[in-house]
């Protein structure tokens, strides 16, 4: 009898992906829900303030996607909303959004499209996402089963959220070609706060896209339950 597979077992078939427009806030929020071929072990959720000048998110979603599961990407800053440079650190509206995008995922239309209900969920936040998505995660008990921090100051969640945070955190302190004073300035405040942080959690230097994209499958493989088992 062969053995199961693993949590996240290689998926080389093509993937089906269904681009949509979220509501939220008043905004028209631009996402992509990618299906892998195989049925999907979990569901990632991949959030960025804006994918126009950072390509990383994408490759991590496309690592996901390749080790079976489901993805939902999605800028949670409008092109007009770029204009605001402050929104970028606005961590309750991002919160907002990355609410309803969860919202979203769990709605009639994602079930016509495939997506199965009750899925393993993880969260993959990048930039000002970060601290949103750690906020949310620490203080809207939910189905979340492991997160991702990529850049980003997770400070901006705050000492509540940091202490409480229920889910293992993965902060990755990517560089940026070329390196830029705000990745020392990020990394040192990933460093004191997850002094904080009481679940488990690991902070990696990565020097590129591609070692982000490894770091954070192995992380998800970590921490979803086996194959086969209830979620």
């Amino acid at each position: 009898m062969p053995a199961p597979p693993s949590p996240l077992s290689p998926v080389t078939e093509p993937a089906a992906a269904f681009p949509f427009t979220l509501r939220s806030d008043a905004a028209q929020l631009a996402g992509e829900l990618a299906l892998p071929a195989a049925p999907a072990q979990a569901l990632a959720l991949v959030v960025q303030p804006t994918s126009q000048q950072d390509g990383g998110p994408y490759a991590i979603a496309q690592a996901l996607l390749g080790a079976g599961l489901a993805v939902c990407r999605i800028d949670l800053l409008t092109p007009l909303d770029t204009r605001y440079p402050d929104l970028v650190r606005d961590v309750p509206l991002l919160e907002n959004r990355l609410a309803a995008c969860l919202s979203y995922l769990q709605g009639k239309d994602c079930r016509l499209l495939g997506l199965p209900p009750d899925l393993p969920l993880v969260i993959v936040a990048s930039g000002g996402g970060a601290p949103a998505a750690l906020r949310l995660t620490a203080t809207r008990q939910g189905p979340c089963r492991a997160l991702v921090c990529r850049n980003g100051f997770i400070d901006l969640a705050g000492r509540h959220a940091l202490g409480f945070l229920p889910v293992p955190l993965l902060y990755l302190a990517e560089e940026r070609p070329p390196q830029a004073p705000q990745d020392t300035r990020e990394t040192a405040a990933a460093v004191n706060a997850l002094s904080l942080v009481q679940a488990p959690h690991e902070l990696v230097r990565c020097p590129g896209r591609k070692e982000s994209a490894r770091a954070t499958t192995d992380w998800v493989r970590r921490w979803l339950p086996p194959a086969g088992a209830s979620a």
